[in-house]
C-alpha cells in the first residue's frame, strides 16, 4: 500500500488507481483526508439535478399555457322562462325633475 501524501491531488489519483485495481475499500483512506470535498460535489450534483427537474416541470407548464387555448366550461343555456328581469334601480344621485 502506498503512503498517504500530504498532496491532495496524488491523494485522489492514488485512490482512483487502486479503485481502477479493485481495491474499494483500501482506496477510501486517500480520499478521507478530503471527505467533505466529495460530499460537496455530490450535493451540488443531486441539488442541481433537483433544480433542473424543477425547472423543466416549469417551462413545461409555461410552455403549454402559451401553445394550447383555455378549456372553456360550457354552461347550460339558460330557457327564456328562466331568465329574470330586472329593473334598473335608481341612483341616488340622480335628480328628479318635474
Amino acid at each position: 500500500m502506498p503512503p498517504v501524501s500530504d498532496s491532495m491531488i496524488e491523494n485522489f489519483q492514488t485512490a482512483f488507481n487502486m479503485l481502477k485495481s479493485g481495491y474499494a475499500e483500501a482506496s477510501f483512506l486517500f480520499i478521507w483526508n478530503a471527505h467533505y470535498l466529495i460530499l460537496s460535489l455530490l450535493g451540488g450534483l443531486i441539488l442541481l439535478s433537483l433544480l433542473q427537474s424543477i425547472s423543466g416541470v416549469m417551462r413545461r407548464r409555461r410552455m403549454r399555457k402559451a401553445y394550447l387555448p383555455p378549456k372553456h366550461v360550457d354552461k347550460p343555456k339558460q330557457k327564456a322562462a328562466e331568465i329574470e328581469v330586472r329593473e334598473p334601480e335608481k341612483s341616488s344621485n340622480t335628480k328628479v325633475t318635474k
